[in-house]
């Protein structure tokens, strides 16, 4: 096999790269002391080259984007350095001929001679990952052409992104938003411990999160936001993620709290706002809408009709009855307040996603007279947590078909996930391995050694590896290689922390076997050797007696 130690290819390489490239993977070799480049067909494709064309690394530099050359150039100096550790790893633009911008990366591994002086190979391989760039750019254009300031956070609510129109209002970078500090100094103090409150209770229930309050602007001004959050579970039903909208609000709560739900408030929350609103005297039946109700969901005015199953009838048949219930039930309970998120049907025939709301205002009776709501169109939110969710979906995918049992941390160590192999080997569910519930299916006479070994390495930020047995769902104990790795961000702080658990029990019952047979082995010679010892010195004795 290649080492540094031996720069000769191996005798399967042919093979190797056979398979590579039916996987449309391009591979590449360059001897760093002749200068000389070779290419695989499918390397010169991706290059938008012939298969005819001789390449060097001049010409690599030339087919790649302008504004990517100095940086791609660097990272090959780096790994050609003897002084580091040879590896490559790069996301790059290349320029075919024709124009065709493909982005490309590029993995490989420098070996060095002997006394690793210099680099004698360098060898290594490149896939398209246009596609996958171009569903990270939609992602992005869908998070920041959306009117909402978006935020993300991980299951214990700690804030990790935040989308260009939070920057543009609040003044704070990316990095200065991070953790709960910040949403503390932005919230109005008379909203604080409100907010805490309701998002409390959200991460303690996994319940949507909906809260009205006010952030302060960059001008050092408050400004009324409804904050809307949903919790993103993967296939156990865990929460990996939390994603939240921050909906201006400002004009419609001023009209609400100046001019008390009156007919003035109404119009101008009409004029203000680009949710479409409607007006519904529950005395007659009538239903009246604004002009948004053609920008929301495209309908004319003419093809708009001033009745309640108007609108019901246009509510997807899925949500009809539920929705229809809710909105029932808070008028005929005496509540004011109703929202609900639903999917109505839009002039084109297609369906929007909406988050709805009401009031209801009462006479001086207390009966229900009047609802005024506005339904927002929600639809590229939802995309945004529906591309969030998938990402989600292709992680646990990947981790729960891995031979291993797996699971992962926090930065601190605390496990908040386990993978499904976990589960059907313990046989626990996600509830009773919360917190440090992992300790249950540890051995105990192994489980302080074994834990002291793990919270050290977490303090120290370096690899854990243990050996242990684990308990199954039969009660049985097997014995498992246990390794953990710290998952770091760019700047080299430690976030997550990924861990396998290998059963290695048959290995473990051999390396007994075979110390249990050289033991019986070594007792068997010394029982000999004292018989053979004690025979001699029989007839030692009878000699001498002759």
């Amino acid at each position: 096999m290649l080492t540094p130690d031996n720069p000769t290819l191996p005798t399967s390489y042919e093979r190797l790269q056979a398979a590579v490239e039916a996987a449309g993977v391009g591979t590449w070799d360059f001897n760093p002391l002749t200068g000389e480049l070779q290419w695989s067909a499918r390397c010169k494709e991706l290059f938008g080259l012939p298969v005819t064309d001789d390449v060097d690394y001049a010409r690599f530099l030339a087919g790649l984007h302008p504004d990517d050359r100095a940086r791609t150039d660097a990272v090959v100096q780096q790994a050609l350095d003897p002084r580091g550790s040879g590896e490559y790893d790069i996301e790059y633009r290349t320029v075919a001929p024709d124009g065709l911008v493909r982005w490309l990366r590029a993995t490989g591994r420098a070996y060095f001679d002997a006394s690793r002086t210099q680099a004698v190979r360098f060898i290594g391989t490149i896939s398209d990952i246009s596609q996958a760039k171009r569903r990270d750019d939609e992602y992005r254009f869908v998070v920041e052409f959306i009117p909402q300031m978006v935020w993300l956070t991980d299951p214990t609510g700690y804030h990790t992104f935040f989308n260009q129109r939070w920057i543009d209002y609040t003044g704070y970078t990316v990095e200065q938003s991070q953790g709960t500090k910040m949403w503390n100094d932005l919230l109005h103090p008379d909203d604080q411990a409100r907010a805490r409150q309701v998002w409390g209770h959200s991460l303690a229930t996994g319940e949507d999160y909906e809260i009205e309050y006010r952030f302060k602007a960059q001008d050092g001004q408050y400004r009324w936001f409804l904050g809307l959050a949903k919790p993103i579970r993967d296939e156990q039903g865990q929460i990996v993620q939390w994603f939240g909208t921050c909906t201006d609000i400002h004009e419609q709560k001023a009209t609400e709290e100046a001019l008390r739900y009156s007919e003035e408030r109404y119009e101008l929350a009409s004029v203000a706002t680009n949710d479409a609103i409607w007006d519904w005297n529950l005395e007659t039946n009538a239903v009246t809408w604004n002009d948004s109700v053609h920008r929301v969901l495209g309908y004319t005015a003419a093809q708009v009709e001033n009745t309640a199953k108007w609108w019901y009838d246009h509510i997807h048949p899925d949500d009809a009855q539920r929705v229809v219930d809710s909105i029932h039930a808070v008028i005929d309970g005496g509540g004011t307040a109703w929202h609900d998120e639903y999917c109505y049907r839009r002039a084109d025939g297609s369906y929007a996603h909406v988050h709805d709301r009401g009031h209801v205002a009462h006479n001086a009776e207390g009966k229900p007279v009047r609802m005024i709501g506005a339904m927002q169109d929600v639809s590229v939110q939802r995309k945004a947590q529906e591309a969030l969710r998938e990402r989600e979906a292709q992680f646990t995918s990947m981790a729960d078909n891995i031979p291993q049992l797996a699971w992962m941390a926090d930065e601190t160590g605390h496990l908040y996930w386990y993978n499904k192999r976990w589960y059907d080997y313990t046989g626990t569910t996600p509830e009773q391995m919360q917190r440090q519930g992992w300790a249950q299916v540890h051995h105990p006479a192994h489980l302080e050694a074994a834990s002291a070994k793990f919270w050290a390495s977490v303090q120290a930020g370096e690899t854990w590896e243990d050996t242990f047995p684990i308990r199954s769902r039969t009660g049985e104990f097997r014995w498992f290689l246990s390794r953990a790795q710290p998952i770091r961000d760019e700047t080299g702080k430690v976030v997550h922390w990924f861990g396998t658990n290998t059963d290695i029990t048959e290995q473990k019952e051999l390396q007994e076997r075979i110390e249990r047979a050289y033991s019986d082995l070594e007792a068997k010679v010394t029982f000999r050797t004292l018989d053979l010892e004690h025979q001699v010195q029989e007839l030692k004795q009878q000699l001498d007696r002759s």
